[in-house]
């Protein structure tokens, strides 16, 4: 295990998975959860087709946040049957 966080701008991940048959490439984008990088968010929400919100176990802030979070992917997306997490 690392000693100490190092939070991110942004990292990105790819797997391929076989789903019912079907080979799927599943692209995981891990954003900045920090307020300093708020105004690039609606850019990454728009081009996503689910997400996962998570927090960090240590703090209750973060914990509240995912909160706006889903309103504001609702925002975005215009829509209320966001596949999330």
């Amino acid at each position: 295990f690392i000693d100490e966080y190092d939070p991110t701008i942004e990292d990105s991940y790819r797997k391929q998975a076989v789903v019912d048959g079907e080979t799927c490439l599943l692209d995981i984008l891990d954003t900045a959860g920090q307020e300093e990088y708020s105004a690039m968010r609606d850019q990454y929400m728009r081009g996503g087709e689910g997400f996962l919100c998570v927090f960090a176990v240590n703090s209750a802030k973060s914990f509240e946040e995912i909160k706006q979070y889903r309103e504001q992917i609702k925002r975005v997306k215009d829509a209320d049957d966001i596949p999330m997490v």
